[in-house]
């Protein structure tokens, strides 16, 4: 029985990543279409673009990892191939989280306005610092998970990649839980701020003020909103799987649902992008019009 169900959730698995895979696709390719025209693109747009081809490295990942767990063997190659995998995993989520966490300061700078000098100096700087702070993100992201890629404790032959490790080795994952503590942290306090902003705006209209670009503000805090939940969940299942005993089918189950915050993140950033939005509507008007021909 229990076959049978790891089965069904590896076929619903491959199902969402195709999905998410396309989302991510289409993001992708009208951001570097963007790109080509334009020769730049928006701090938003930059950081949309990043999350989508990280996305896309890890849907193109998971028939490899499928592959490698059907063929798994106690060679050494097989377990460098493990420690990959299970590095690049751990890697998308770090970027995924830290780019979130820039795109939630881009609109707390944005839409957000404090009198505090250093406050002050980031908003007005932000996007010329912002080259400068995506290359080391990316780096440290990846750097945090360079300790786990030497603990071979951490493998199991569960064909899962998100197993309970070994108490001695708790402390290769504290590099790792520090800075997507910290991003989880940057994140809220960001997407906090920008929803009591939006509150104020909101209490300002209701008293006969008129608030520019409210729309604006209105997307902004429904992309951070979902961000914050989806990352915050990511980040309490990575936990709950390390601290705790967890069976085949519960790890194969939280692999599941980590697949599906990245097709809900990706659909979250596709409607609250007018850019990404437009493009989507033109698409789906054309094949209307194609299956009326």
């Amino acid at each position: 029985m229990d076959q049978i169900i790891e089965i069904l959730l590896n076929g619903i698995e491959f199902i969402i990543l195709g999905v998410s895979g396309s989302v991510n696709m289409f993001i992708f390719i009208v951001n570097l279409i963007d790109l080509i025209k334009n020769k730049t693109l928006l701090v938003t747009d930059q950081l949309i673009f990043g999350i989508s081809s990280i996305n896309l490295l890890f849907c193109a990942m998971k028939p490899y990892t499928f592959i490698l767990a059907m063929k798994r063997s106690k060679s050494v190659n097989s377990d460098i191939a493990d420690m990959f995998t299970w590095v690049i995993m751990l890697s998308r989520n770090c970027c995924n989280l830290w780019l979130s966490d820039l795109i939630c300061l881009h609109f707390c700078f944005k839409l957000v306005n404090f009198k505090q000098k250093i406050y002050i100096y980031l908003q007005q700087r932000f996007h010329k610092m912002f080259p400068w702070i995506f290359l080391p993100i990316i780096l440290v992201s990846c750097l945090v998970t360079i300790p786990l890629y030497f603990n071979k404790e951490m493998f199991s032959q569960n064909d899962t990649f998100l197993i309970k490790p070994e108490k001695r080795s708790y402390y290769f994952f504290i590099p790792y839980i520090a800075v997507t503590a910290l991003g989880c942290i940057l994140n809220t306090f960001s997407a906090m701020m920008i929803l009591i902003s939006l509150c104020k705006h909101i209490r300002k209209m209701k008293q006969g003020s008129i608030i520019p670009n409210m729309n604006v503000h209105i997307n902004a805090a429904k992309i951070v909103s979902c961000m914050l939940i989806l990352n915050n969940l990511s980040f309490a299942m990575f936990i709950s799987v390390l601290l705790y005993d967890n069976s085949k089918l519960f790890s194969s189950g939280l692999i599941l649902m980590s697949y599906l915050f990245i097709f809900i993140a990706s659909l979250n950033i596709v409607k609250g992008s007018n850019k990404l939005a437009k493009k989507l509507n033109e698409v789906k008007a054309l094949l209307c019009l194609k299956s009326c021909q």
